[in-house]
């Protein structure tokens, strides 16, 4: 049986700043917003719910087929290597010319306040697999 795990494949950029947020934010003034900030750490995560739960059924030993959409960007490439390293079946990832791989940054302050910006890209477009074309029986989890 294969299992098929279909939804959003994404880049997630994790931004630690060492100070808080609202320490740079005049209430008043909210209407004029202008800001930036230094964070003193950044990390690159492989995420979106179905490589994420795709990746922890690997652990378990599972290789689930996953169905999903990227970008042909250099982090839409990155991504399907290190699945296709993992041993992930890929077919059913579509790979869309001229799109971005959907991505997320957030960044976390020292009182644990998040902002958060997300671009869908990629993931708004179908990756056209038919599970039907299947040889085999399936169990398809949707996650999205």
């Amino acid at each position: 049986m294969t299992i098929i795990c279909s939804g959003s494949l994404a880049i997630d950029r994790l931004m630690n700043y060492p100070a808080v947020f609202a320490d740079s934010i005049i209430a008043d003034k909210i209407d004029m917003l202008n800001i930036s900030f230094v964070v003193d750490t950044l990390k690159l995560a492989y995420g979106g719910t179905a490589g994420n739960i795709a990746y922890n059924l690997g652990l378990l030993g599972e290789k689930p087929l996953l169905a999903g959409s990227l970008g042909d960007d250099p982090d839409g490439a990155e991504y399907f290597k290190r699945l296709a390293a993992q041993g992930f079946p890929l077919q059913a990832v579509k790979v869309h010319p001229g799109s971005a791989t959907a991505g997320c940054t957030v960044a976390t302050d020292r009182n644990n306040n998040q902002i958060n910006f997300f671009h869908p890209g990629a993931m708004l477009l179908p990756s056209g697999f038919d599970p039907a074309a299947l040889a085999q029986p399936y169990v398809v989890h949707k996650f999205w």
